[in-house]
C-alpha cells in the first residue's frame, strides 16, 4: 500500500502532509465503519419489526433474538473471520500491483475455504434445538430459535460469498462500492421484513425477519 504516499515529484514519492494523510485515511475508513453500522442497524430494526407485530408470540420474539445470536456465533463469524484472511492476502497483492494476477485466484480460494467451513454452521443449526434445551433455554424458545437458525442457514453461503468480495474491494481502495451493494441489499432487506412479517400482509412472524 502507499496510502500516505502522494504524486512522483523527480521520480521519487513524496511523502503526504499529515492532513491529507488523515483524508486519505478517513476516505478509506469512513465507508467501511458506516458499512458496520448499516448491517447493525438493519437486523436492529428488522428485530423490532417481530416485537411490533408478533409481540403476542413472546416465543417468536425470544427465538429471534436468540436465534440470530446463536446463527451469528455458530455460522455468521465463521466466514467472516475467514475473509479477514483473505483482505491481508488482497491487500499485498494490491501492493505489489498484481490485483488482476492474484485477487481472483484468491477469491476462488476464498470460496472453497468458505464452502468446507460451511460443514460447522450447518451440524450447529440441526443440533439447535437439543443444544439449547440442554443450557436450560425454555423447549419453546429453543424450538423457535432452531426454526430461525435453519432459516438463515439458507442465505448465509450468498452473505458469505457477498462478504469475500466487499472485503477484496477494500483491500484495493474501493470500499464505497461495498457500501453502496450493502445499502441496497440492506433496504430491501427491511422492506422484505416488513412484507414478510406484517399480520396484514405474510404474516410470517419471526421467520419473516
Amino acid at each position: 500500500e502507499k496510502l500516505l504516499l502522494g504524486q512522483k515529484a523527480n521520480g521519487k514519492e513524496e511523502p503526504l502532509s499529515t492532513w491529507d494523510a488523515m483524508l486519505a485515511t478517513g476516505r478509506l475508513a469512513l465507508p467501511m465503519a458506516c458499512s458496520l453500522l448499516l448491517s447493525s442497524a438493519c437486523d436492529t430494526f428488522a428485530l423490532s419489526f417481530v416485537g411490533t407485530w408478533s409481540f403476542q408470540d413472546r416465543a417468536g420474539y425470544d427465538g429471534a433474538g436468540l436465534g440470530k445470536m446463536y446463527s451469528n456465533v455458530t455460522g455468521l463469524s465463521l466466514g467472516e473471520s475467514a475473509n479477514f484472511g483473505l483482505a491481508t492476502l488482497c491487500s499485498q497483492a494490491h501492493g505489489r500491483g498484481l490485483t488482476a494476477q492474484l485477487n481472483p485466484v484468491h477469491i476462488r480460494r476464498a470460496f472453497l475455504v468458505l464452502l468446507c467451513i460451511y460443514s460447522f454452521p450447518l451440524v450447529a443449526a440441526l443440533v439447535c434445538e437439543p443444544t439449547l434445551v440442554a443450557l436450560g433455554q425454555p423447549p419453546a424458545v429453543a424450538f423457535t430459535s432452531a426454526r430461525y437458525a435453519q432459516v438463515v442457514l439458507v442465505g448465509l453461503p450468498f452473505w458469505w460469498a457477498t462478504g469475500a468480495l466487499k472485503t477484496a474491494l477494500d483491500a484495493i481502495k474501493y470500499p464505497s462500492a461495498g457500501l453502496a451493494a450493502l445499502g441496497l441489499g440492506s433496504m430491501l432487506q427491511l422492506i422484505l421484513a416488513l412484507i414478510l412479517i406484517h399480520p396484514r400482509m405474510c404474516g410470517m412472524g419471526y421467520l419473516g425477519m
